[in-house]
């Protein structure tokens, strides 16, 4: 028997709750924070596809996803006494640890993903009569949590 699930329908992408730890990957849920100004977040997944071809598939290609990672770019407006958006603009300078954090993206349908991300910064400032602009790529560090809606 089928069950209802919680959310049916489409959405708009505003209804996704993003935050990012404002002390990195030792963030803690109160240091958990959603950036101000951001206009766009769009992540593209990709898998590693093993193929081979074995002698008894007269020929045919054989594949098996063996790894998973994702990149998130996100687009906005660099808001100046936001901590979000002030902790991923401190990143535009970072190697190595410093430029890890954690994330937390919350769905529509009540579930959530947590993850450990390499933050990219990618776009600062802009044209003269332009908003100054903050573009990034998180990129997945490690298996995320994945937490499924409640019922």
């Amino acid at each position: 028997m089928a069950t209802t699930p919680l959310f049916v329908g489409v959405d708009v992408v505003c209804n996704v709750e993003f935050k990012v730890g404002t002390k990195g990957v030792a963030s803690t849920k109160t240091e958990m924070v959603t950036p101000k100004e951001l206009t766009s977040l769009s992540m593209s997944i990709d898998g590693g596809v093993e193929e081979w071809t074995p002698m008894d598939s007269a020929g045919w290609l054989r594949r098996l996803v063996t790894a998973k990672n994702w990149t998130m770019s996100i687009a906005g407006k660099r808001y100046y006494g936001d901590p979000g958006n002030d902790y991923l603009d401190s990143l535009k300078f970072a190697i190595g640890q410093d430029a890890s954090t954690k994330i937390s993206i919350g769905l529509p349908d009540g579930s959530t993903i947590e993850q450990n991300v390499v933050a990219n910064i990618t776009e600062v400032f802009g044209e003269s009569t332009a908003v100054s602009a903050l573009g990034l790529d998180l990129m997945s560090d490690g298996a995320p949590t994945i937490t499924p809606p409640s019922s």
